[in-house]
């Protein structure tokens, strides 16, 4: 994927003289606690004197970074962004995007950038990643781990709608593995001042040196030296114990006035957001700081905190009849096989010059090879115990072809559990060349209504939707297009969706689900009718069924939901029969944007792909919008007989017999 730059400055061109904000801030409300420590942070930073009314290519160079707007309300509920954020937006220098998983979801977030790149300047848009990996949408199976909102990764024309050529935002990485936080805040800093990130990095080492110099000098004062960390220390003791007695006031009112005042209204659940941040707070302190009465203390609210929470009727173990017994079935998921750095090395190497090597591409966006281990082991005091281990394999390569603001690009990627299935690094970098050459020169088609082919690069997604569409916990929430069609029609005859937890070296496969729920094939679509829904043992309580093992989690939390294996089965017409089933078509290689609405199926996405006519494949077309229904979608659609599993989620070439296609 595209390299985020970690130590180049964040230049930009100069910014109107008008604009009354130095930066907009935008970030989802996940992230409230590092937007303020970075909006306080940024107001506060102190310029180097030596720099201030320097020329850059901004101007000269200000006194301070302030004032910066900070957007406070999430506009759930409105329609648009409101005129307000959008004179702010207008009216500030740069638009700086906290970006996370939770960012990356956000309708607002998205649409702030799109605003502010249709007043301003794309350049000015900087970026801050707190958590998930930039450009993961282009990785199959990592999809969920996309921190870049739509807007970030793509262009947008004057009118601020997204376009299909990619944009690669500068950033400054707040994770540990980037650049941290301090080197983060220099180079967001050194972006808004138009300076080189030496020039600040810089002050900061004089900065050091002269607190060095006054130390040694402080140490010649003796006794008065000694008075002054011994009044510091006493002064910093003295806040903490503060800020301690503050938090325990906040308990204290918690589970005493705001408990008597929100228990009769029935709004306990209030509690449980409180809470968090009391508890966030506690976690944050230094144990070795409490004293025994502080730490009892603190263990007794903590108790009566939980003691406090609404209890959920609906949590809690799966029952103990469908747990696991006996011997894990074998999936054959882990490669015995663990390859050097050095072969790795080579690997992406080989990709890379294979991709080079196809006429017509003129630039490399990087190449690479992986190879991963892992265990899972999951006990609970129902009395389940197991574990299963897994290897992955990968390969991928990204180019850049044609010249200019012609350019196009694309990629290739494959993985697999055991080494011997992974495909020749010459081919997917051959792939990746002959991918991005075939996208140039893209034509925008005729508004209207067409035939529709998703590529099997892209139609897994829609059994993405599908999955999530019959995940208990939307139903339970009634907030799926497919509530109460269960036992009812929703694909064509002959549509059969299989979900696989057992199949042998799958991506996804697994011997037990996150509960230690014994897991079996199951056919969830058969001949068109929808046969179950898919829930841990939360929702399955709820809607009255047995829990299905496709229970799924990370390292913290609740059990969610998740399919294995889950695959289309293919259709009786190849992939050119439906190419040729309509004079003139669309075939979608890419998708981009999120819009699609998990309530009432609505699905409109920009797209990018080519004209199909005559049964053959033409010229390349971008910046499109496809738009149907998914329950309309579903109903009509026909697979082609191409499946591959080669994505953990796989579905062959799909044709919607007509979706309305637009161009931008």
């Amino acid at each position: 994927m595209p390299r985020i730059a970690r130590h180049a400055p964040l230049r930009v061109r100069q910014a109107k003289p008008h604009l009354r904000y130095m930066a907009f801030l935008s970030y989802s409300h996940d992230d409230e606690a590092d937007a303020s420590w970075l909006h306080e942070s940024l107001e506060n930073f102190r310029v180097p004197p030596r720099l201030i009314g320097q020329l850059t290519d901004m101007g000269p160079v200000p006194k301070r970074l302030s004032p910066i707007f900070r957007d406070r309300h999430e506009l759930a509920a409105a329609a648009d962004l409101g005129e307000e954020i959008e004179e702010a937006i207008a009216a500030s220098r740069f638009l700086i995007v906290l970006c996370s998983m939770s960012a990356a979801q956000s309708h607002w977030i998205n649409e702030e950038i799109k605003c502010f790149k249709r007043l301003q300047r794309e350049d000015r848009v900087l970026a801050v990643i707190l958590d998930g990996e930039p450009f993961a949408s282009d990785i199959p199976g990592r999809e969920h781990e996309e921190c870049f909102p739509p807007a970030l990764r793509f262009h947008c024309d004057r009118k601020g709608k997204l376009t299909a050529q990619r944009a690669e935002p500068l950033a400054a990485d707040l994770r540990e593995s980037g650049d941290g936080r301090h080197m983060g805040l220099l180079k967001t800093a050194a972006g808004m001042l138009g300076v080189g990130l030496d020039d600040l990095a810089q002050r900061e080492a004089q900065r050091w040196r002269r607190r060095m110099t006054v130390i040694a000098a402080a140490s010649l004062a003796g006794m008065t030296v000694t008075s002054g960390l011994a009044y510091t220390a006493i002064q910093a003791r003295d806040e903490a114990r503060d800020q301690r007695r503050e938090a325990d006031k906040l308990v204290g009112f918690m589970l005493g006035d705001l408990r008597e005042k929100l228990e009769p209204i029935g709004r306990l659940d209030v509690l449980d957001s409180v809470g968090a941040k009391a508890l966030a707070y506690y976690e944050s302190q230094n144990k070795s700081d409490l004293s025994d009465e502080a730490l009892s203390v603190l263990v007794e609210r903590c108790l009566a905190m939980a003691r406090e929470a609404p209890e959920d009727p609906y949590a809690g173990l799966a029952p103990p009849e469908l747990l696991h017994r006996g011997d894990l079935p074998s999936i054959d998921s882990a490669d015995p096989r663990e390859p050097e750095p050095p072969e790795l090395r080579e690997r992406a190497l080989e990709a890379e010059k294979a991709a080079l090597a196809v006429p017509g591409v003129t630039n490399s966006s990087g190449a690479g090879a992986s190879a991963s281990s892992a265990t899972i082991a999951l006990a609970t005091s129902g009395g389940f115990s197991a574990a299963h281990a897994s290897t992955s394999h990968g390969c991928s390569a990204s180019v850049v072809a044609g010249e200019g603001g012609s350019m196009q690009r694309d990629h290739a990627w494959h993985g697999a559990r055991h080494l011997e299935d992974l495909e020749a690094a010459a081919d997917i970098g051959r792939r990746a060349g002959e991918r991005a050459v075939a996208r140039l020169d893209p034509k925008r088609p005729k508004p209207g209504k067409y035939p529709v082919l998703f590529d099997p690069r892209v139609s897994a997604s829609l059994l993405g939707h599908f999955g999530a569409a019959i995940s208990g916990s939307a139903v339970a929430r009634r907030t799926s297009f497919l509530l109460d069609r269960l036992g009812q029609s929703v694909f064509a005859g002959g549509v059969t969706i299989v979900d696989d937890p057992l199949r042998l070296r799958g991506l996804r496969s697994r011997p037990f689900d996150a509960e230690g729920v014994r897991v079996s094939r199951a056919e969830l679509v058969a001949d068109g009718v929808l046969t179950q829904w898919v829930a841990e043992s939360a929702s399955a309580r709820q809607l009255g069924i047995a829990p299905t093992g496709h229970a799924a989690r990370g390292v913290g939390g609740a059990p969610g939901v998740s399919p294995a294996n889950l695959y289309m089965q293919p259709g009786k017409r190849s992939r050119e029969e439906l190419l040729a089933a309509f004079p003139e078509a669309v075939l979608v290689i890419e998708l981009i944007g999120q819009g699609v609405n998990p309530v009432t199926g609505d699905y409109s996405r920009g797209a990018a792909g080519f004209m199909v006519r005559g049964g053959a494949i033409a010229e390349p077309v971008a910046e499109i919008t496809v738009a149907s229904n998914l329950v309309d979608m579903f109903a009509t659609l026909e697979p082609a007989s191409d499946l591959e599993f080669r994505r953990g989620i796989d579905a062959p070439t799909l044709l919607v017999p007509e979706m309305t296609v637009g161009a931008a």
